[in-house]
């Protein structure tokens, strides 16, 4: 939405003129006739980057956190990355009779990813803590390197022989599913940073003390289905758990 609709005091000062607001709200909330039944419309703030700050930890909604995403602007794709606390109001009157920011232009795909993110921060997919405790922070700290490299396209689902909190001596059993999109898998580089991945996942889990990785593979959207969406959960939960300051990758 253009940023000149919305009047002063509502966004903070300092957000740059070359960012962009999207509105979150939802499709039939933004046309309900009766603004007394809904009065605003939430907006996002999505702030240019240059290309070298990309990173693929952010992609995808994976982090509950902060968002990255390429979007067309004009003939040239521009790297934009959304904090989930930039996160505003205003009147849903500011949308009467006006066009949208016809400079800037999202995909149906990350259009997906932008609401599937937003709604992650009130119902994200949560693991056991036994099983989080396992993996040593030097490994959480090489998993974000892989994605941070190669991960822009991956989603990770895992499945777990058991989702309660095991005692040490018995074996957390994983079985990795790292999808992506069809076109990824089409595409020579895209394929093999997506398969990087796999790998790097399974050699670092495998390294876990009370881990065994049964299984990781790389899977288009197109043929990972709806039984195997029930029977694995979506990894995200490393982009909020802390590694301290001090550790090493050593």
């Amino acid at each position: 939405m253009p940023r000149e609709l919305v009047p002063d005091g509502v966004l903070p000062v300092d957000i740059g003129q070359e960012a962009k607001l999207i509105v979150i709200s939802h499709d039939c909330d933004i046309v309900q006739p009766s603004l007394d039944a809904e009065p605003f419309v939430e907006l996002l703030i999505a702030k240019p980057l240059p290309q070298e700050q990309k990173e693929g930890t952010f992609f995808r909604g994976r982090n509950s956190r902060k968002l990255q995403f390429w979007a067309q602007h004009g003939d040239a794709r521009q790297l934009y990355e959304i904090s989930a606390h930039d996160r505003y109001r205003s009147s849903r009157r500011l949308l009467e009779h006006q066009q949208p920011d016809r400079s800037i232009r999202l995909d149906h795909r990350s259009i997906a990813t932008l609401a599937a993110w937003f709604a992650k921060r009130y119902k994200r997919s949560s693991f056991p803590t036994a099983f989080n405790n396992r993996i040593p922070n030097k490994i959480w700290k090489k998993i974000r390197k892989a994605l941070g490299q190669d991960g822009d396209d991956v989603l990770i689902f895992m499945g777990l022989n058991s989702w309660d909190e095991l005692p040490q001596d018995s074996p957390y059993q994983v079985f990795v599913r790292v999808v992506v999109p069809q076109e990824a898998i089409e595409n020579d580089l895209r394929e093999q940073n997506a398969s990087a991945v796999v790998a790097a996942l399974e050699a670092l889990l495998s390294q876990c003390p009370g881990i065994e990785v049964m299984d990781a593979v790389l899977e288009s959207e197109k043929d990972f289905s709806l039984e195997d969406l029930y029977n694995t959960i979506e990894w995200d939960t490393f982009d909020y758990l802390s590694i301290p300051p001090d550790e090493t990758d050593s």
